[in-house]
């Protein structure tokens, strides 16, 4: 009799194997489509009294957010690093030593068929292909000077702190309602840290 209704469970686990794997595929599926930012790596140096910083950053950008840069929409993206202290008690509720914002704006223009970023670090204009060229360079930021050596206490350590995400409020003001509470709009990497060492 055991044996019996051994069998019948193993037959009924069978059947629910590929159901539950093509469950577990169309998560994966769905977390990939949600998009998102990812800040994957950050080098602090120091070079002429300042430090500086270099980040590579991984947008992975929704077909919602796509469509409206390609629908003549102009996106703007903020890379925000803070510097403060690490064993302050106040914690978070500490003000930053420093706090720099870089804004980049990203546009398509049809006529030429070329994908644009432009930012208020860098006065240069730079021309993409396609959107998938033009998110890859996004992520990479070079020698952004975040901090002056001479503001820092050789006697404390100090953290940088670093977010990337999409300013829904520089969208067109029709569109702010739906992209707020809109998943599809929802590109932020949240806060990372990074130990500056000196």
């Amino acid at each position: 009799m055991y044996r019996r209704n051994e069998g019948r469970f193993a037959r009924l686990t069978a059947g629910f194997a590929p159901l539950l794997l093509m469950s577990m595929l169309m998560l994966l599926t769905v977390d990939a489509a949600a998009g998102g930012v990812t800040v994957r790596d950050v080098t602090l140096w120091e070079s002429d009294k300042s430090y500086l910083l270099d980040a590579d950053i991984d947008y992975f950008p929704t077909d919602t957010v796509i469509e409206a840069l390609k629908n003549g929409i102009p996106l703007t993206f903020v890379v925000t690093v803070k510097v403060r202290e690490s064993d302050s008690w106040l914690g978070w509720f500490e003000r930053a030593l420093t706090k720099r914002k870089i804004r980049f704006q990203l546009r398509y223009r049809p006529l030429s068929s070329l994908y644009e970023i432009s930012s208020d670090h860098n006065q240069n204009q730079r021309n993409f292909v396609s959107w998938k060229s033009l998110f890859s360079n996004l992520g990479e930021l070079r020698q952004i000077a975040i901090v002056e050596a001479g503001k820092l206490d050789a006697q404390k350590s100090y953290q940088v702190e670093i977010k990337a995400a999409l300013d829904i409020n520089s969208l067109p003001l029709p569109m702010r309602p739906m992209a707020y509470i809109d998943s599809d709009w929802d590109m932020s990497s949240g806060w990372s840290e990074w130990p500056l060492h000196q």
